[in-house]
């Protein structure tokens, strides 16, 4: 528990696509709309946003970071190969609501345009995806765990947006605008990408990296991946924990079929005498493992 965490080399990405309604997410299913921009901000000092050239768009004279880079695509595929090609090299890549937008739009996109699948380093589940070479956190489950955001952040944020997080955990908030993504012009465009993956880095990057170390924390306690500890809730992290001790101690666990094949009923009777709570019987442990979990959560932010 207490071996020193390493760096992790990681960056993160977010990417905007052009959409002919302001008002209307592009469902990154049908992945209908071309990419137009990918920012990335890495643990490295690293900040670069990828833009698609588009016809009758400025230049514009918007303020970009002095040591921030500007590359321009001819193409659509070929921003998409050089987006790839990032998610290729780092180990971590960071996002934020990625497994519902940026990784499966950009993986359905790929396939509408008729890129080879082996290109695309994407392995899109039904409600995850995940890196074929790397690991993918996603922020926004992290920070939408209520355990995290009560024990960890002290309920410093209320609405799990990358503004409202961004602003109470950091003090950095998006770019605010009034167009919408297709009439920003080329250095409005990439301002405003580049400060939402600057946003999602520091969420991870301040106070030494404390948001990594605790996902490595709680990794270490429930033994679980880093991508599955970053999108799970503590029923699932106790559970994994407990799982890990039964194997330890070369102990079969149960399937929840065989305990009803051996007892012949669910028991639902009340198990606090003088309380009026129904349940299974082990919801008094899991209740008490959540008090340790909470306790070792907010040492652990506390230690590091």
């Amino acid at each position: 528990m207490e071996y020193p965490a390493p760096k992790f080399r990681r960056a993160a990405i977010d990417i905007e696509v052009y959409a002919p309604l302001s008002t209307r997410v592009p469902d990154p299913r049908e992945a209908v709309y071309p990419v137009v921009c990918c920012s990335l901000y890495d643990s490295e000092g690293e900040k670069k946003v990828l833009v698609l050239k588009r016809l009758g768009m400025r230049e514009g004279n918007a303020t970009l970071p002095p040591d921030a880079k500007l590359e321009y695509f001819d193409s659509e595929e070929q921003l998409l190969s050089a987006i790839f090609d990032i998610l290729w090299e780092y180990p971590f890549i960071l996002t934020f609501n990625g497994d519902d937008f940026d990784l499966r739009y950009m993986s359905h996109r790929a396939a509408n345009l008729g890129m080879p699948k082996h290109e695309v380093p994407i392995e899109i589940g039904r409600r995850v995806c995940l890196l074929k070479t790397g690991v993918h956190i996603d922020l926004y489950k992290f920070f939408f765990n209520r355990s995290i955001q009560i024990y960890a952040f002290n309920n410093r944020y209320r609405d799990v947006t990358l503004n409202d997080v961004g602003k109470a955990v950091i003090g950095l908030e998006k770019i605010k605008t009034e167009k919408s993504i297709g009439d920003l012009n080329y250095t409005e465009l990439a301002a405003y990408c580049l400060r939402d993956s600057e946003i999602a880095y520091k969420l991870t990057s301040f106070e030494d990296d404390l948001a990594m170390k605790l996902i490595l924390v709680l990794t270490r306690i429930s033994s679980m991946p880093m991508e599955d500890v970053s999108r799970q809730g503590v029923s699932r992290w106790i559970r994994n924990f407990m799982h890990r001790e039964h194997r330890h101690k070369n102990m079969l666990i149960p399937n929840a079929e065989d305990i009803l094949s051996k007892k012949g009923k669910t028991v639902t009777t009340a198990i606090i005498k003088g309380k009026n709570i129904k349940g299974q019987s082990w919801w008094i442990p899991c209740q008490e493992s959540t008090s340790t979990l909470q306790s070792w959560t907010s040492r652990a932010c506390t230690h590091q």
